[in-house]
């Protein structure tokens, strides 16, 4: 009984976990990429 029931946790958490893992840090990223694109747009027009 325990053999089955790690077959069908396993396809059930690597599915789930894995776009909860992998998600998160792309958000941080994509939101890192905006506040940094937004400040070179807010000093470009200051410098020149």
């Amino acid at each position: 009984m325990t053999s089955p029931a790690l077959e069908t946790e396993q396809p059930l958490w690597s599915p789930a976990a894995s776009p909860l893992i992998t998600k998160p840090p792309v958000g941080l990223l994509a939101s890192a990429m905006a506040l940094r694109l937004m400040a070179l747009l807010l000093v470009l027009p200051n410098t020149t």
